[in-house]
């Protein structure tokens, strides 16, 4: 089941076919927080089993025993954060949740490391800077820049359900 789930997930990006050696390594690597909201996109992420589960008729039992046997994965963040911004905050019918995770991926930094270009050293090093919160004041290197940040924000110490929200107004 984990690697049908895996497809499922990577099919909220459209891309995802270049992105496999990637998105794997978002998806083997657990989603570490230490601002105390970010739990939530922890949440939210773990919820996306589930959602999976009623899509796909594998009733709720059955996902907690075969999936939900371990912390939430960065891939599972990010695909669940992209999912939120698009259905509950754009209310859009476009189905844009995966120009939001490919917003996400560019922040990062993690954009051109498809699968031709992979390079699992520099993929780890964005990962400890996202997961440490080592990126700059206005985002650059995490989920979200917001380049004109006023003085009293910092995106390092902000929740990322703010961080968004500063960068969906830029946008």
């Amino acid at each position: 089941m984990y690697g049908q789930y895996f497809d499922w997930l990577s099919s909220k990006f459209h891309d995802c076919n270049r992105y496999s050696l990637l998105f794997m390594k978002l998806y083997s690597t657990n989603f570490e927080w230490f601002i105390p909201f970010d739990e939530n996109r922890a949440g939210d992420g773990i919820n996306l089993r589930y959602r999976f589960g009623r899509e796909n008729d594998i009733p709720d039992p059955v996902i907690c025993a075969t999936l939900d046997d371990r912390p939430c994965s960065i891939l599972e963040m990010m695909i669940a954060l992209g999912l939120r911004i698009e259905e509950q905050i754009m209310g859009d019918a476009m189905d844009q949740a995966s120009q939001w995770i490919g917003d996400m991926l560019k922040n990062l930094g993690l954009a051109e490391y498809t699968n031709t270009n992979y390079n699992e050293e520099e993929v780890d090093r964005i990962i400890y800077i996202f997961l440490n919160r080592k990126y700059s004041r206005t985002g650059k290197g995490g989920l979200f820049e917001v380049p004109d940040l006023s003085l009293d924000r910092d995106m390092r110490t902000a929740e990322i359900w703010c961080q968004m929200c500063w960068y969906l107004n830029e946008h």
